[in-house]
C-alpha cells in the first residue's frame, strides 16, 4: 500500500472503530509498523479531525 492509498483509506473512515481497523490495515501492509510518513501525514495534519469531526484526534486510538 503506497502513501496515497493509505491516506485515502484513512479518509474513508466512518467511526473510531473503523479508523482503528484501517490503522491495522496500514500497519499490516508495512510489515507491522506505521510507515515513516505516518506521523506527518496523518497525525500532524489532523486528518482524524477532518474525517471524524473536530476533537476526534483527542480520542485515545489504539496505536500498537
Amino acid at each position: 500500500m503506497d502513501k496515497n492509498q493509505a491516506i485515502e483509506l484513512m479518509k474513508s473512515s466512518t467511526s473510531k472503530e473503523d479508523w482503528n481497523n484501517k490503522c491495522d490495515q496500514v500497519k499490516a501492509a508495512n510489515g507491522g509498523q506505521y510507515p515513516e510518513w505516518w506521523y506527518s501525514e496523518i497525525i500532524i495534519s489532523s486528518l482524524c479531525d477532518q474525517v471524524l469531526g473536530a476533537g476526534s484526534s483527542q480520542i485515545r486510538f489504539q496505536t500498537y
